[in-house]
């Protein structure tokens, strides 16, 4: 099923038919029936086709801070028009933002966030496709913990001036609780992963996406789980 997904889409109709072909036919008419239909009848948006352009250039920036200026000077359009585009995107599910967290991380990156899509097939590198499966597994799960009143989660990113990162952080009403970075086949334990333990001391897991990788490498009182992906989120829940 991981695989299927990993190559189609967790959503429905092309998981199902589990062929790239129908996922193709199906990611075109769905983005053209949401962007060109339900976006510009309920927004009236004018230029619909830069909207367009932007939310295809998105698929570019997946795993990196998202440059809202770059995007506006490429389409010439205004700062703020980029930014609320995003908010649109956001409200009709077709993507998500995670903000680096600041507290506790010395020399903290102070803004840009990441942008992911729920339809992660549209990114085409592979180790990057990885990044956002597991980006909305964890985003599932920490709005499913909060609306089931189990606490205020939400999931962030880390990195530093230095531009060391850590994909995602999961916190609990503001406070750290682990932390998760994705590797598409490396097994050997990411320093920056590491780096950051050290200054939050809570759990960190790195998920790789390959079968039967699982053992935990000592970082002195702590330890880091080296685990494969499909494994350890199913049982996320």
């Amino acid at each position: 099923a991981w695989e299927t997904m990993f190559h189609v889409s967790g959503f429905p109709e092309p998981f199902l038919k589990g062929t790239r072909v129908k996922y193709r036919r199906w990611s075109k008419s769905y983005h053209t029936q949401i962007i060109r239909d339900d976006i510009r009848d309920e927004f009236a948006v004018k230029q619909i086709d830069r909207m367009e352009t932007l939310y295809f250039l998105l698929s570019e920036s997946v795993g990196s801070p998202l440059s809202s200026s770059n995007h506006a000077r490429t389409l010439k359009i205004s700062h703020k028009t980029v930014s609320s585009w995003l908010t649109v995107f956001e409200r009709f599910f077709l993507v998500f933002r995670i903000r680096p967290f600041t507290k506790r991380v010395p020399r903290s990156l102070l803004k840009e966030p990441k942008i992911y899509f729920y339809d992660y097939c549209r990114v085409k590198n592979d180790a990057l496709r990885f990044e956002n499966m597991v980006a909305v597994e964890l985003n599932r799960a920490a709005t499913l913990w909060s609306d089931f009143g189990l606490g205020e989660y939400e999931l962030w990113y880390l990195r530093n001036k230095e531009k060391e990162e850590v994909d995602f952080l999961i916190t609990e009403s503001g406070r750290p609780q682990f932390m998760v970075e994705t590797k598409l086949s490396d097994s050997n334990v990411s320093p920056h992963l590491i780096k950051f333990q050290n200054t939050l001391n809570i759990p960190a897991i790195q998920l790789v996406n390959k079968e039967n990788i699982a053992r935990k490498i000592k970082n002195g009182s702590n330890s880091v789980l080296i685990v494969s992906a499909a494994d350890w989120l199913c049982g996320l829940n």
